[in-house]
């Protein structure tokens, strides 16, 4: 899994493997673990929708309550051949 950020603040994530997935992902995402993340993605690899709905999900409260609003879009991109 590769990370990146985008100059918006997004994160954009690239996975591979048979076919790799591109996970763009607001800022309220940041909260998410590292491993958490990843075992979202190899649960959830086989369907964009809900991968993407369970990262939403794992969006977390701060110390305060406050809970950053989350938006992710999962993208299949098939390899070329």
């Amino acid at each position: 899994m590769r990370s990146t950020m985008g100059r918006s603040g997004a994160t954009v994530l690239t996975v591979t493997g048979n076919d790799p997935l591109i996970i763009l992902a607001s800022d309220g995402a940041d909260c998410i673990p590292a491993a958490e993340l990843g075992a979202l993605v190899r649960e959830y690899a086989e369907d964009p929708q809900a991968l993407a709905d369970a990262i939403v999900a794992a969006a977390q409260e701060d110390a305060v309550g406050y809970r950053d609003d989350v938006t992710v879009v999962v993208i299949r991109a098939p390899e070329a051949g």
